[in-house]
C-alpha cells in the first residue's frame, strides 16, 4: 500500500490516493528507501516531498490531513535544489552512457525508459523547484492567555495560497511591539491544528506574538495577533491567592511522605513487627483453596446482607458456573448499612490491596470493635480469592435493598477484552449481558440484582464522564432531609454540578475577573469595559440565560441568585467553574422526606440528588483520582491502626508499653489531623455553601447584574491583558429539508422510511486551543497523565468513547445551540460543544428506530444520510418531525404529536446503552457502539431503549 500510494501521487490519481490512506494503515512519513529511483537520493525522501515537488497540491493537502509533515531534512529549499541537481546530473550522465552503448536485448530497452521517465521527472521537479510561490498571511488571528504561563494562538489557514501548499506555521513572540528582540520562536508542521500553545512565559509580562505560514519555499509575511499586547495574568492575581487545588495535592503529597517514613521507622516496627508488606503471611493458592473460595458463593439468597461483584466487559459479564452472579454473603442478621460504614466502604474500594495487609494486623481487634468491618473485609478477601483478582471496581453508593429483608452491596468494575482473559478464576466464566438478565434463576433476590444491574452499571459508567477542556457555570443547589444533605446534580454526569459552557478555554485572566468584581460597585456606573471584559460579560450573559431558563426557575427569584464571586473553581487544569447559587436561606433547604428532595428534582428535569460524600468521591475520583486514592489508603490506614491501639492500651498490663502505645496513639492522631484539616480544605463545595449560606457575608454579585447589557467597550485592544477568548454566538448551521422516500432498508426486510438532509457549515471558528504538540487524549489522559496524576482502574472503553473530551477544545456546534435555545430539556451533556469538521470529509447512512410507541411501526427504521458535521440532536429533530408527519397522515387519534426536548438519541449494544450528547456527532462513534443499534427514545425512559431494542433479536 506504501508503494501504491506513491504510484497514485505520481499518477495525479487523487481518488485511489484516498481510498489507500483511508483504508488502510499508511506510514506516510517513512523514507522511500525501497523505491528504486528514490532511495537514489542522498536524504530522505517521503510521499509529501514527491508530492510537493511534483505540484500535486491536492495530493499534498489529503496528506496533510493523514498526518503527514514536513521533511526536516529537506525544509531549506536551497538544499531541496541541490540535492534535485545533483540527482538531475547524475541521471543525466547515466542515460548518455547507456544511449551511446548498443541495447542487446529488451531489458536493456526497458531500463532505458525507465531512466528516461526518471530524467523527466527530476526536469517536472526542477521546474517546480524554480518558481518559488510564498504562502499569504493567516487570517483571523487573536490570541489569549491559556493559562498562568501559556498563551494561546488561533487563526485560520490563509484564504489564497497561489499554487504552493502550507507545510508548517511559524509563531514568534516578543516584548515589544516592533518585534526589535524576539523571545522565541515555534514552528509547528502538523497541519490539522489551527491553535497553538506557548509555554513557559513569564508570568505578568506583556507580550506580542505573530504568525507566518510557510510552504517548502519558505515562509510568508508574518501577521500579527490581536490583542497586540498581551499580558500574562490569572484571575488568582486579584486577590494574591494560590490554586487551592495544587495546594492541597502538594500537602496530601507531603503527609503521605511522612507517613510512609514514619512506617518504615524502628519504632513502628517494633511496636507491630508483623505488618510490613513484606511479613504479611502468604495466603494459601493452591487448587484446593481457589474451589473451596469459589464455594462461599450464594445461589439461594435469603435473608441477610450480601456482597455483590459486577466484573464486566463490552457485552459481558463475570459469572459463576451456575451462570450466577458471585454474591457473598457476609451477615445474615443485619439487613442495613450505616452512612458512616458506607464511606468507609466506598474509600476502602479505591486500595483493594490493602484488604489482606488490614486483616493480617488486626487480629480480633475488630471482631469486637467493629464486627461489620471486619465481616466485610472477609467477605471481600473471599471474592478476591474467588475471582481471581484483587481490582474489583468501585461501591455503588446505595445498597440494594429487596424487600426488606434482602441487602446487596455492590463492586463494580470495567475491563477490557485484553483483561477479561486474566480476570477468570477457575470457577468463573463469561456470559452474555442480555443473556443473563432474561435469566429466571431459583433466587427472586438474585433476579432482582439481575434486574437492577443495568441502573448500576449505567451510574457507574457515568461516573466516570469528565467534562471537555473549558470554562463552566454551574449551579449549586442543595437539600437537606433528616441526616443527610445532598446536592443537585445532572443525572448522566454525577461528577458535575447542573452546567453549561460558557467557552471552550478554562482559564480566566485577571483583566476579565476585575471586571466581574466591579459589577456592583459604584465606580461602574462610570467605567467601560475594554474589549477583552465586554466579551466575557457577553459569553457570561449568553451562559447564565441559558442555565436560568434550563432550569426553569422562577422569575422572580432569579434576582435573588448571585454569581459566587470569591474565586473561580478549577477542578482540573483544563475544567473550570464560576458559580451561580440561589439567595443564602435557598441554598440548602430543607425538607421532611425523600420523597420531597425527588419531587424537587423532578421540577428540574434531567437532575438527579446524591448525598454530599458521594458526590465528593465522584467527583474527585474523575478530576484528582491520585489525590483521592491517596487520601483513602492513609485514612483507611490511620483509622484502622488507631483503632488497634486503643484496643491494645485497654488490655495492657506494663506502663512502659501503655507508654509506647500512647506515644503511637498520639502520632497516629496528629496524622489523623493533619489528614483531615487537608481534606476539609480540598471539600470545595462544603466549603463554598457555608459562605453561600452566611447572610451576612457579601460573597456573590446578583444575577441581574450579569443578565444586563455591559457598556460598549474602550476603542482600540493595546492594553488587553488577555485578549480574545473563542466566542462562538455567531455560527449558522441550516437543515435543508429533502424528499422523503420510502424503501426497504437494505439490511433487514422491515420496511424503512428514507430522509436525506443536508447539512451547510458556515465558516467557524476552530476553537481548539490546546498546543500543537497535544495529541488528542483519551479519558485517561485527559484527567490523569497531566504531569501530576495517574490513574490506574478505569473503564477504557469510555475513556476512548465519551472522553477524548478534556483534550480537544472545541466550537460550538450551531445547530446544537439553535436546537437547544428552543428547549426546555435540561440536558447537561448537551452543553459540551465539539469541533465541527468539514461536511464533506465524510458522511454515511445511518438507521434509527422508534424506541416509544408512536405511527412508525416496529422494527421500522428512518434512514438519513448524514455527514460528519451532523450532530445527534439534529438526528433527533429529522426522525420526531417524520414521525409526526406520519402520525398527522394516520387515523389513529391516541398517538400524539412529539416534542423534540422530550427525545434523545442512544446507542444500544446488548443490554447495554449509551446516551448521545446533542452536539455529539453519530459519525464519532467507537467500538463497541458502532456494532449496536440507533434509537430514539424519551429522556425519561431509560430503559425503553434497551426493551426494544432486545425484543428486535427475538
Amino acid at each position: 500500500m506504501f508503494l501504491g500510494a506513491l504510484t497514485a501521487i505520481e499518477q495525479d490519481d487523487l481518488d485511489s490516493l484516498r481510498m489507500i490512506l483511508s483504508k488502510n494503515s499508511v506510514p506516510v512519513n517513512d523514507s522511500l528507501i525501497e523505491n528504486a529511483f528514490y532511495s537514489q537520493f542522498p536524504c530522505k525522501v517521503t510521499l509529501l516531498d514527491v508530492a510537493l515537488m511534483f505540484n500535486r497540491l491536492n495530493a499534498a493537502s489529503l496528506l496533510l490531513q493523514h498526518e503527514a509533515t514536513e521533511n526536516l531534512q529537506l525544509s531549506d529549499i536551497s538544499k531541496r535544489k541541490q540535492i534535485v541537481d545533483e540527482v538531475l546530473l547524475d541521471y543525466e550522465t547515466r542515460f548518455r552512457q547507456m544511449k551511446m552503448k548498443s541495447l542487446s536485448n529488451k531489458e536493456d530497452e526497458k531500463r532505458l525508459r525507465t531512466m528516461e521517465h526518471h530524467l523527466n521527472s527530476l526536469k517536472k521537479m526542477k521546474s517546480v523547484l524554480d518558481k518559488p510561490e510564498m504562502p499569504g498571511s493567516p487570517v483571523d488571528v487573536k490570541v489569549y492567555v491559556a493559562a498562568t504561563t501559556r498563551a494561546t494562538i488561533e487563526f485560520n489557514a490563509p484564504g489564497t495560497s497561489g499554487n504552493c501548499i502550507i507545510t508548517k506555521y511559524k509563531v514568534e513572540w516578543s516584548k515589544t511591539s516592533s518585534f526589535e528582540e524576539i523571545e522565541g520562536s515555534q514552528i509547528v508542521y502538523d497541519m490539522r491544528e489551527t491553535a497553538i500553545t506557548i509555554s513557559n512565559l513569564v508570568h505578568g509580562k506583556c507580550y506580542t506574538f505573530r504568525i507566518s505560514a510557510g510552504s517548502m519555499w519558505g515562509f510568508g509575511e508574518p501577521i500579527v495577533a490581536l490583542p497586540k499586547n498581551l499580558r500574562i495574568s490569572s484571575w488568582e492575581d486579584c486577590a494574591n491567592i494560590h490554586p487551592e487545588r495544587v495546594v492541597s495535592m502538594r500537602a496530601m503529597a507531603e503527609l503521605h511522605s511522612q507517613v510512609e517514613k514514619y512506617r518504615q521507622s524502628a519504632v513502628w516496627q517494633v511496636v507491630f513487627p508483623n505488618n510490613g508488606d513484606g511479613a504479611i503471611k502468604k495466603k494459601k493458592t493452591g487448587l484446593r483453596n481457589l474451589f473451596s473460595a469459589s464455594s462461599k458463593f450464594i445461589k439461594n439468597v435469603g435473608r441477610g446482607l450480601y456482597f455483590a461483584s459486577l466484573i464486566y466487559t463490552e457485552d459481558k459479564i463475570l459469572c459463576t458456573v451456575d451462570d450466577c452472579l458471585p454474591v457473598i454473603q457476609i451477615d445474615d442478621s443485619m439487613i442495613s448499612v450505616p452512612m458512616d460504614d458506607m464511606e468507609w466502604l466506598m474509600k476502602l474500594s479505591l486500595c483493594w490491596d490493602q484488604v489482606n495487609y488490614l486483616q493480617d494486623s488486626s487480629g480480633g481487634t475488630w471482631s469486637s470493635n467493629s464486627p461489620f468491618r471486619a465481616k466485610v473485609l472477609e467477605a471481600v478477601a473471599a471474592m478476591h480469592n474467588a475471582l481471581g483478582v484483587k481490582d474489583i471496581g468501585r461501591i455503588h453508593h446505595i445498597p440494594l435493598t429487596y424487600s426488606a429483608a434482602t441487602t446487596f452491596i455492590v463492586s463494580v468494575h470495567f475491563v477490557t477484552e485484553n483483561q477479561a482473559t486474566q480476570s477468570q478464576g477457575l470457577a468463573m466464566r463469561w456470559m452474555k449481558l442480555n443473556k443473563i438478565m432474561r435469566k429466571k434463576s431459583s433466587s427472586t433476590p438474585l433476579d432482582f440484582l439481575c434486574k437492577e444491574m443495568v441502573p448500576v452499571l449505567n451510574f457507574f459508567e457515568s461516573s466516570q464522564i469528565p467534562l471537555d477542556r473549558g470554562l463552566y457555570l454551574g449551579y449549586l443547589k442543595m437539600q437537606s432531609s433528616l441526616n443527610t444533605i445532598r446536592v443537585t446534580v445532572p443525572d448522566n454526569m454525577p461528577s458535575a454540578l447542573p452546567y453549561v459552557t460558557i467557552r471552550s478555554t478554562p482559564h480566566v485572566s485577571q483583566e476579565e475577573w476585575e471586571w466581574i468584581q466591579t459589577l456592583d460597585s459604584d465606580e461602574n456606573e462610570f467605567s467601560r469595559p475594554t474589549p477583552t471584559q465586554h466579551a466575557f460579560h457577553q459569553q457570561l450573559m449568553r451562559a447564565t440565560e441559558m442555565i436560568l431558563r434550563d432550569l426553569d426557575l422562577d422569575s422572580d427569584l432569579i434576582r435573588h441568585h448571585r454569581l459566587f464571586k470569591f474565586q473561580v473553581l478549577q477542578l482540573h487544569p483544563d475544567v473550570s467553574f464560576i458559580l451561580i447559587f440561589p439567595r443564602a436561606e435557598d441554598v440548602c433547604q430543607v425538607h421532611a422526606s425523600y420523597s420531597a428532595i425527588d419531587e424537587y428534582n423532578d421540577r428540574c428535569k434531567g437532575c438527579a440528588s446524591i448525598p454530599i460524600p458521594v458526590f465528593e468521591m465522584i467527583s474527585f475520583s474523575t478530576y484528582q483520582p491520585d489525590f483521592i486514592a491517596t487520601y483513602c489508603r492513609m485514612n483507611i490506614f490511620i483509622e484502622h491502626f488507631i483503632t488497634i491501639i486503643k484496643y491494645e492500651i485497654r488490655q495492657c498490663l506494663h506502663e512502659k508499653d501503655a507508654r509506647v502505645y500512647n506515644e503511637q496513639l498520639e502520632k497516629l492522631n496528629e496524622f489523623q489531623t493533619k489528614l483531615e484539616d487537608i481534606w476539609r480544605s480540598a471539600r470545595w463545595i462544603s466549603n463554598i455553601a457555608t459562605v453561600a449560606r452566611e447572610r451576612q457575608t457579601n460573597c456573590g454579585i446578583s444575577l441581574s447584574y450579569i443578565l444586563n447589557q455591559p457598556p460598549p467597550a474602550l476603542p482600540g485592544d493595546n492594553a488587553s491583558d488577555v485578549g480574545y477568548h473563542s466566542d462562538p454566538q455567531n455560527k449558522n448551521h441550516e437543515v435543508e429539508n429533502g424528499n422523503i422516500d420510502v424503501t426497504p432498508a437494505p439490511t433487514n426486510d422491515a420496511p424503512a422510511i428514507i430522509r436525506r438532509a443536508n447539512f451547510r457549515n458556515s465558516k467557524t471558528n476552530n476553537n481548539d486551543s490546546t498546543a500543537s504538540s497535544r495529541e488528542p487524549l483519551s479519558r485517561s489522559k485527559s484527567v490523569v497523565e497531566r504531569g501530576e496524576i495517574r490513574l490506574a482502574s478505569i473503564d477504557k472503553m469510555f475513556q476512548e468513547d465519551n472522553l477524548y473530551t478534556l483534550s480537544e477544545a472545541a466550537g460550538k456546534a450551531e445547530a446544537a445551540n439553535k436546537l437547544q435555545s428552543d428547549s426546555t430539556t435540561l440536558d447537561y451533556l448537551a452543553r459540551k460543544f465539539h469541533q465541527i469538521p468539514s461536511p464533506s470529509r465524510l458522511s454515511g447512512i445511518i438507521r434509527v428506530f422508534a424506541a416509544y410507541d408512536c405511527a412508525l411501526p416496529k422494527n421500522t427504521a428512518i434512514r438519513l444520510s448524514i455527514t460528519q458535521a451532523t450532530t445527534a440532536r439534529e438526528v433527533v429533530a429529522l426522525v420526531v418531525e417524520q414521525i409526526n408527519k406520519l402520525t398527522l397522515l394516520s387515523d389513529d387519534n391516541d398517538n400524539k404529536l412529539s416534542q423534540l426536548q422530550d427525545f434523545c438519541l442512544v446507542s444500544v449494544v446488548g443490554a447495554r446503552e449509551r446516551r448521545l450528547r446533542d452536539e455529539f456527532q453519530p459519525m464519532r462513534l467507537l467500538p463497541p457502539w458502532t456494532r449496536g443499534r440507533l434509537f430514539v427514545r424519551r429522556c425519561d425512559s431509560a430503559t425503553a431503549a434497551i426493551r426494544f431494542g432486545n425484543e428486535t433479536f427475538v
